[in-house]
């Protein structure tokens, strides 16, 4: 009986050992998912940075408009990523309260077609996209960016409340 009890024991802590090493694996895939994925998007900004820059350099309307396009659209996945849990809460409220200044204050003067300057708007492409329904109304993105820019979001903990409301919502 003694050699059976030993046996289970040592089985039981194979199992524990086993789980724990699982575990620590798990949390290292994670938080590496997470470097990538910040990484991928600081890369994807940086690169569209350089978009912003070509728009002003030449004040082509259609280059501005398209940055609008691009970064927004940076947006949207850094919010489903953020939804997921591999942005964190904290680097994403910092990059809301960036929004939310860009939102009122990024312009980028462009030529307009009878000469002179004419700016193009973070505010007015992010309306404009709106109106054409390139984010779908129903998506609670649009929703997310609304608050965002109507400085609905001003503390770290109405963003984590924000997130279970709408992890809560899709279930």
């Amino acid at each position: 009986m003694n050699g059976q009890f030993v046996l289970v024991l040592l089985t039981a802590l194979g199992a524990l050992a086993t789980a724990i090493f699982t575990a620590n694996a798990a949390n290292a895939t994670r938080t590496a998912a997470r470097g990538s994925a910040l990484l991928s998007c600081l890369d994807k900004y940086v690169a569209i940075r350089k978009d912003r820059r070509t728009a002003i350099d030449t004040q082509d309307r259609g280059l501005a408009e398209e940055y609008y396009r691009e970064i927004l659209d940076l947006h949207w996945n850094e919010y489903h990523l953020w939804l997921q849990g591999v942005i964190p809460d904290d680097i994403m409220f910092s990059w809301l309260q960036i929004r939310k200044r860009n939102f009122e204050t990024d312009t980028i003067v462009v030529k307009p077609d009878a000469g002179g300057t004419d700016p193009v708007t973070y505010k007015f492409q992010w309306q404009e996209l709106k109106n054409t329904n390139y984010f779908e109304q129903s998506d609670p993105f649009v929703g997310f960016m609304d608050k965002t820019h109507g400085g609905l979001i001003t503390k770290l903990d109405h963003l984590r409340k924000l997130k279970k409301e709408l992890k809560h919502e899709k279930l």
